[in-house]
């Protein structure tokens, strides 16, 4: 949610449109943020920079889920992966000779 708020606000400072308020919040131990962009001027903006910031959210949480799967899939899979020391498919190495 924090990368998703975030973006948003980020899009709409590269687009010059003016923010009335930024934050984070701690609600226990989930964090989250808000941004708030000025929406008289958001209406008045361009039909692309409007889609732009409403569009970034989005975009955001696709990116953060293909890096989350990458991460899961190239970094801590291997880690769960047992390295020989018999069972089922252990050692191989008899079947080369």
């Amino acid at each position: 949610m924090v990368v998703h708020e975030l973006s948003h606000g980020i899009v709409a400072r590269a687009d010059k449109l003016p923010l009335k308020s930024v934050g984070l919040v701690l609600l226990a131990v989930i964090p989250g943020a808000f941004v708030e962009p000025d929406e008289e001027e958001l209406a008045k903006a361009p039909l692309r920079s409007r889609l732009r910031v409403y569009g970034a959210g989005s975009m955001a949480n696709i990116t953060t889920a293909i890096i989350t799967a990458l991460l899961i899939t190239y970094a801590i899979n291997p880690l769960l992966i047992p390295r020989g020391g018999g069972g089922e498919g252990g050692d191989n190495t008899r079947l080369a000779r």
